[in-house]
């Protein structure tokens, strides 16, 4: 059976967290416009007409395109956005490819793909747990019979060994 939240898109999801967790995020993507020129002349021309640039909605006061928020060019506004995305417990450190479509579920500025990417190498957690993607080594090999005494010496050095009865 469903229930009203499985009915609930993952982007309206993500919007409903983020204004309840931050909710001066929106007015810092709102000022954000007002850094970009070109933004600024969208937003003036989508109020005189609103069928000039057609990607660009204007909705409740709030710049979308293809319904997506749109960021300005504030750099510490996007890498705290994608910093929220991508280390969240809804995140939890996916990669690029997952954190780059959960991103653009919720908003959009040029250059997104780039910005991801460069913050996915800069992420410590990221870069210590990655897994490894070398082939496999392929059965283990055994070492060849000795045919004399004392021939061939081996050791195996095993560290990191859980302490037992104190030892």
């Amino acid at each position: 059976m469903t229930d009203a939240l499985s009915r609930v898109s993952s982007a309206s999801l993500l919007l409903m967290a983020i204004s309840h967790i931050q909710s001066d995020l929106l007015q810092h993507i709102e000022h954000s416009w007002d850094l970009d020129p070109y933004l600024q002349h969208i937003i003036q021309q989508k109020q005189q007409d609103r069928a000039l640039f057609p990607k660009y909605q204007c909705v409740n006061q709030q710049l979308r395109r293809m319904g997506k928020l749109v960021v300005g060019p504030d750099e510490d506004l996007r890498r705290q956005i994608l910093y929220w995305v991508h280390t969240s417990p809804q995140g939890g450190h996916s990669g690029r490819d997952a954190t780059l479509k959960r991103l653009k579920q919720l908003v959009f500025w040029k250059g997104m793909t780039k910005a991801v990417q460069q913050f996915i190498r800069q992420c410590t957690t990221c870069q210590a747990c990655k897994y490894d993607t070398s082939a496999y080594p392929g059965l283990l090999q055994p070492l060849p019979i000795p045919e004399e005494v004392w021939l061939d010496i081996s050791m195996d050095f095993i560290e990191g060994l859980p302490k037992s009865q104190g030892k």
